[in-house]
């Protein structure tokens, strides 16, 4: 009998933390890509989607989400998202984000990262998605590859720069431009 009521204490406990945990995600302010012009098709350039979602998320009073909508990719070129932000945010990606493959759109000084998080805390970096660095064009052009190529830069996915209560889960990383 006293197991039976402890089992059910227990249970009890557990169902009001969650009920909790899905509280705080549901007052959060969510941020979506496409409420700021993202087209999600992996062709139109989708950066500046990113950068207004994130700019609004960082000047939220409430902890933000910036969400990355599942079932879309989304195309990016170098992006700097930086703080200190108001409040904590998440940055959740359920569907995809793929760097651009045009070489031409990474420059002398955007060719040392693709995404960038600067000076941002308590910030989340989760979802269960993809991060696509679109890396076969800088792997043809490697001189790791081919000797006979010039040894070049290529960009780094993921950057936290001067970033504190940084977490980071859950995530997919592949075709990085970098061997």
């Amino acid at each position: 009998m006293a197991s039976t009521v402890l089992i059910f204490s227990a249970s009890l406990l557990a169902l009001f933390f969650l009920r909790s945990a899905d509280a705080e995600i549901g007052s959060s302010n969510v941020f979506s890509m496409q409420s700021y012009g993202a087209h999600g098709d992996g062709h139109h350039d989708d950066t500046k989607a990113l950068g207004d979602a994130w700019a609004a998320a960082c000047s939220s009073a409430k902890p933000a989400v910036v969400l990355i909508p599942k079932g879309k990719k989304y195309l990016t070129k170098h992006t700097i998202l930086s703080g200190p932000c108001k409040s904590s945010i998440v940055f959740m990606v359920k569907g995809s984000l793929m760097a651009s493959p045009e070489r031409s759109d990474w420059s002398k000084e955007t060719i040392r990262h693709w995404i960038l998080f600067s000076g941002v805390t308590g910030l989340t970096v989760t979802g269960g998605g993809t991060i696509d660095g679109n890396g076969k064009i800088w792997w043809q052009n490697s001189c790791k590859t081919n000797s006979k190529l010039p040894c070049t830069e290529a960009p780094t996915a993921l950057t936290f720069y001067t970033c504190k209560n940084l977490k980071v889960e859950n995530l997919k990383v592949v075709n990085s431009q970098q061997i």
